[in-house]
Parts: C-alpha cells; structure tokens; sequence
C-alpha cells in the first residue's frame, strides 16, 4: 500500500513523506529524505515479496547499466564530479536543510555477486543495495574461434540490480548477509 495526501501537477506527493508498504509481507513505514526522492524519482520499483521494507528496481531497461551514484544523481539526490563518479557535497540530510555527502561501501563476499552499498541517511539506517552481475558476451554473438581459426575476445559487461530498502529493510538485509552496520560505518563481521 502507498499512501500520500497531496500531490503536484505531475502526480508526485508534494508531502515530505510517504507510507510505503503494508502488503505482501510488509509492514507499513514511512519514508521521507532522499529515500524520499529515490522512490519518487525517475525510476519504478516493486515490492520484493515477503521481504519487508526492500523494493527493487522495475525499470531495468534504464537502470541496469547505471552504477548506484549515477542512478542517485539522475534522481536528483546527489551531483557527480566530473572527473568520476566521486559523490558531491549538495544532498539534504532527511527533512532538513543540512548538507551531507554520500558513502559507498563497496564488498565482494565469498560466492555473492559484489554488492555496492549507499546510505541515505547519515546514520546508515536506509540505503540503496546494489548487486553487480558480471557477464561475459560473445563479440557479435559469435563463437570464441573466429573462421580463420583466430581467438575472439569476449566483452565483460556489468548489470546492476538495485534495490531501494526502507527501514524495516536495510540494516537487516546486510546483517543476513554478514555485515555488521553501525551508526557510521558498514563492515563485514
């Protein structure tokens, strides 16, 4: 269930926040900051059933190439340098107008895909997982061996599957993964 009172000429709430969930296993919370602008941005999620407080990413076709700041920056939550993708000072902390900078928490586990990691709170307590998939292609589709009997080169490419995660989701989704979260930091145990 998504509940909001008020809403702009383009249909998003104008409310400062929102109550997500209370179906499929999920409880109701509200969300609010840049959770906030996250889940009314550029892009849709759903629901992960029976896994409550995380929704991931139905816009795959535009998401799934953007590595997690890039997809926060084209939802309006942070700027990107740019001379990379260093996060830049300019985000607002929750409801009010304190500046904070965004920290990416990088981790390859044993028999996991690697996973890409961003609060969006200062107190690590929401935040958007992100699950690289590496692949390899085939150039053109073709086989390894080229008709000349010439070894082809085969292209790695990158998928992201984000997931958006509220309260209930965050910090208990990376504790089941083995990580310890606290207040400033994310680590695994």
């Amino acid at each position: 269930m998504i509940t909001s009172n008020k809403y702009d000429d383009s249909g998003r709430t104008t409310s400062t926040s929102l109550v997500i969930g209370g179906e499929k296993g999920h409880v109701e919370e509200s969300i609010s900051g840049n959770l906030l602008r996250l889940w009314e941005g550029h892009y849709r999620w759903k629901m992960i059933p029976r896994c409550t407080g995380r929704y991931t990413c139905r816009s795959h076709d535009e998401a799934s190439n953007l590595p997690p700041l890039e997809l926060l920056a084209r939802s309006g939550i942070l700027s990107l340098s740019s001379e990379g993708n260093d996060a830049q000072e300019g985000i607002t902390n929750d409801n009010s107008n304190t500046e904070c900078k965004l920290n990416e928490y990088v981790f390859h586990l044993a028999g996991k895909d690697e996973m890409i990691i961003v609060p969006l709170d200062t107190v690590n307590r929401t935040g958007l997982i992100t699950y690289v998939k590496t692949e390899i292609v085939e150039q053109d589709g073709k086989k390894d061996i080229d008709i000349d009997g010439n070894q082809r080169k085969n292209v790695t490419c990158k998928r992201y599957v984000h997931t958006l995660n509220a309260l209930s989701g965050f910090r208990r989704k990376l504790e089941a993964m083995g990580m310890t979260v606290t207040d400033d930091n994310i680590f695994v145990a």
